[in-house]
Order: structure tokens, then C-alpha cells, then sequence
């Protein structure tokens, strides 16, 4: 698990990508009814970026709703998709900002319970440490 900020969901439109049995692309698991490229395609990923068809995944930062939210870069926004299908739009909040917004405090409260429980546990300290991204410790 990664600690950094991040400014999308997913990696929709940017750098994943979904094949189905016969090749087929798609930019999201759930919209492998909408291919948008194929297998055989020179780069499907450089099709994948440059379509403006389907699912946007707009930055967190062009959201309305999320540019001072203070958990923006944990939800980053919500699923583009499902905010689609609710508001029509891809450039605003998830529909479920309240429940992500009760949910953050909540889980980054337990997790410091966590932490402080073990702070005098070398050994559980060292493997906190070991388990974090190179760049998140000396």
C-alpha cells in the first residue's frame, strides 16, 4: 500500500488498461462493453490516453466540490464512472463525498491506535518500517 497523495482514482485513461477474451480494450473493467481500441493496435495504450470518448478521469485539483476538501487526495475524487452514471458529469465530486468524508477520520483515528499500541514494540516498528515505499524512510 502506497502512502503518497494522489490526484485520480485509477489509472482510467491514463495508464490501465482492460483486454477481454477476444482482444478487445477497454479504459475500465466496467465498461468492457465499450472498446476503445485492440490487442493488435500499434499502442492501444497512446489510444487509451488520447480518447475523449467515455469514462473522463478528471484530476481531483478540476473537481468541483473537491479543491479544498482536506481528504481530496485519499478519495481523489471518487470513481469517475459512478459519478457519471448519478450526476451526469465527470468534473464534480463523488456522490458518496459524505460517506468517504465520515469514513477518513474514522480509519486514520484507528490507524494511529494501531500505531501508538505498538510504539514501544521494536520489533513491530522495524516491520512497519521495512513495509514502507523505499522513499517514505532513510
Amino acid at each position: 500500500m502506497t502512502s503518497s497523495a494522489h490526484l485520480h482514482t485509477c489509472g482510467v485513461g491514463q495508464n490501465y488498461l482492460v483486454f477481454d477474451p477476444q482482444g478487445r480494450v477497454a479504459k475500465c473493467q466496467m465498461q468492457m462493453h465499450v472498446p476503445i481500441s485492440d490487442a493488435w493496435a500499434e499502442d492501444p495504450l497512446r489510444v487509451l490516453r488520447t480518447d475523449r470518448i467515455g469514462v473522463q478521469n478528471i484530476s481531483v485539483e478540476e473537481k468541483e466540490g473537491c479543491r479544498q476538501c482536506p481528504w481530496r487526495y485519499w478519495c481523489a475524487g471518487g470513481c469517475p464512472l459512478e459519478t457519471f452514471r448519478i450526476t451526469g458529469r465527470y468534473d464534480v465530486k463523488s456522490p458518496n463525498c459524505n460517506i468517504y468524508r465520515a469514513l477518513f477520520p474514522e480509519a486514520l483515528r484507528l490507524e494511529g491506535l494501531r500505531l501508538l499500541k505498538y510504539q514501544d514494540d521494536p520489533e513491530v516498528v522495524e516491520r512497519l518500517v521495512l513495509s514502507m515505499p523505499a522513499q517514505d524512510h532513510p
